[in-house]
């Protein structure tokens, strides 16, 4: 099996066939064996990813937190749409924002696309009554591109390579250590969690892999700590579960998931994230669907030639 994995030509998705395995196989392979296969099956997604389309939504709200139980909402939340295109390195993502969660119109629109050959980012926004709306050209990516949690299923490097899953544990797979059997019939993968401020792991990862769904991983729980100068401990713990998953081409995919957010900074409250992901397209692509569009009446910044203006009706000055 994984002779066969790490030996095979690059597959398209319609090629490949998903992997199941018991974990009465997967116990049968030698430990350098089940690195391999590991390895590979993450390897397939990364593939994967550099060419995906995927529409998902993003519920959050703060509660507070005492002793380990979540209690009352204590931040009202906000309700995002993404509608996200990849293709290589290069992405257009674009967010609508909603106040409650079953609004129809959402009272922000942002579309934001990075060329990663040139290095520079297009975006806009729209926030009704506003026709007109705004535009930007810059070298840094959109921030509001960070809130997409689900896009750390696929592949990326912004805000920090680490935040993406499947990235972080091919990068760091000399460091794994995999416990079979573990809680019934999953596997066990835990990697020190090494955050991109710190120049050595503060912790580690712990995720729950599904062999008879290609080893999926359908729980994680991450916690780091550090002492600051001052004397004060500073830790982050990141959970999540992943309730529904479905086949996209030969891989699963989350399509239901919550994650759980809890900092020292802010110890009595935790981010609660709700995460749908309602469509998938593998290898569908095209560097027309990354375009951002300045569309006529557009106040545009142009941070990269010093210039602002106004949009005619084909998006120039």
């Amino acid at each position: 099996m994984c002779i066969t994995l790490l030996g095979q030509r690059s597959m398209t998705a319609e090629e490949a066939q998903p992997l199941s395995m018991s974990l009465d196989k997967f116990q049968e392979l030698s430990a350098p064996d089940q690195r391999a296969l590991l390895a590979a099956v993450f390897q397939r997604r990364l593939d994967l990813a550099n060419n995906v389309y995927v529409d998902s939504t993003r519920w959050n709200t703060v509660h507070k937190y005492r002793g380990g139980q979540i209690g009352a909402e204590d931040t009202k939340g906000t309700f995002r749409r993404f509608r996200h295109w990849r293709l290589d390195n290069s992405y257009r993502m674009d967010t609508d924002t909603h106040t409650e969660r079953e609004a129809a119109e959402p009272v922000q629109t942002v579309s934001s696309g990075f060329d990663a050959e040139k290095g520079v980012g297009r975006y806009t926004v729209k926030e009704p009554p506003s026709a007109r709306g705004g535009g930007r050209i810059d070298t840094v990516h959109d921030p509001i591109t960070e809130s997409n949690r689900y896009a750390y299923w696929l592949d990326g490097e912004f805000p920090h390579p680490e935040n993406y899953l499947f990235r972080y544990l091919l990068d760091h797979q000399q460091e794994w250590d995999i416990e079979v059997p573990a809680e019934g019939d999953k596997v066990a993968l835990s990697v020190p969690w090494q955050p991109w401020f710190s120049e050595e792991p503060l912790g580690e990862r712990r995720l729950l892999l599904d062999p008879q769904k290609g080893f999926l991983p359908v729980e994680g729980h991450s916690r780091w700590d550090r002492t600051l100068g001052s004397g004060k401990p500073s830790w982050r713990v990141e959970d999540f579960v992943v309730e529904e998953s479905q086949l996209v081409a030969d891989v699963w995919m989350p399509t239901k998931l919550g994650e759980r957010v809890w900092a020292s900074s802010v110890a009595d409250k935790i981010a609660v994230y709700e995460i749908e992901a309602t469509d998938f397209q593998f290898g569908t692509v095209t560097p027309e669907d990354l375009r951002v569009p300045f569309t006529e009446g557009m106040d545009i910044v142009d941070a990269v030639q010093g210039v602002g203006y106004v949009a005619d009706g084909q998006g120039n000055p």
